[in-house]
């Protein structure tokens, strides 16, 4: 099995970048995701350069920190705060086409932003898994042709314990298949988080040697302290299967 091992947030703070930053070097990880409209984005690009070889993709963000993109509907739709800031209610929005056209400049904004500060975008994720929305879809799909931005990571549909009800695991598998198949686009078989990996490591025994999995992890997160250590333990021998790591770069060749 090929694993892919993001950190996600690089860039939301100096403990997180940090984290990232040492997980890199000691190659426990093979990828990272950058907010371009994070506080310290700047950091973020720094440390992606020292690591040529590992893959840098852009997490897109609606619901966290100012836009980039100064946009009325933003304001007019509650979409931010007094200060400017994304709220993170993102999901009881009404969808409208001014504001879907506003999100479409932000997505955009964020892209350039990170294209702009020298980095190679190896795929696409986003906070709080907006990109997996349906109602973004095509806005998704949009950005992505218009950047020639090959891999998107996939919705989450490997679970051991509190499954999904299968109204949901079918609009998500549905969701996967559109993914892949509209303007043709590069993914994981697999997605889940490195946690929920490490601690059932039997339920993953019944897939396939060839397939591909993708293990989210988000280092130097307060919540997120277990899961820290032990990805800067030697977690990968522990293993009771044959797996090797990659990176997106590498998942475009396979």
């Amino acid at each position: 099995m090929k694993i892919i091992v993001n950190a996600d947030d690089l860039g939301i703070s100096v403990e997180v970048n940090s984290a990232i930053s040492s997980l890199l070097e000691q190659e426990k990880i093979t990828s990272s995701s950058i907010m371009s409209n994070a506080p310290y984005f700047e950091e973020a690009v720094n440390i992606a350069k020292k690591f040529p070889n590992y893959s840098f993709g852009i997490h897109l963000n609606l619901t966290k920190f100012k836009p980039l993109a100064e946009h009325q509907s933003f304001v007019k739709y509650n979409v931010v705060d007094v200060e400017g800031n994304f709220k993170n209610d993102f999901r009881n929005i009404k969808p409208n086409y001014e504001l879907i056209k506003a999100f479409k400049t932000e997505w955009c904004q964020q892209i350039i932003r990170l294209i702009e500060s020298g980095i190679r975008i190896s795929h696409i994720d986003s906070h709080h898994h907006i990109h997996t929305i349906p109602w973004l879809f095509p806005v998704l799909k949009n950005v992505q042709k218009k950047f020639g931005i090959r891999c998107v990571r996939t919705t989450r549909n490997f679970y051991d314990q509190n499954k999904p009800s299968a109204r949901l695991v079918f609009q998500k598998k549905v969701w996967h298949l559109f993914l892949r198949y509209i303007n043709y686009t590069i993914t994981t078989d697999y997605f889940t988080s490195f946690i929920d990996f490490y601690g059932n490591f039997n339920s993953f025994r019944s897939l396939k040697p060839e397939k591909t999995i993708e293990l989210m992890c988000h280092p130097g997160n307060l919540d997120c302290r277990e899961e820290t250590n032990l990805l800067g333990l030697d977690w990968i021998f522990k293993v009771p299967f044959k797996v090797s790591l990659i990176s997106y770069h590498d998942l475009i060749s396979l």
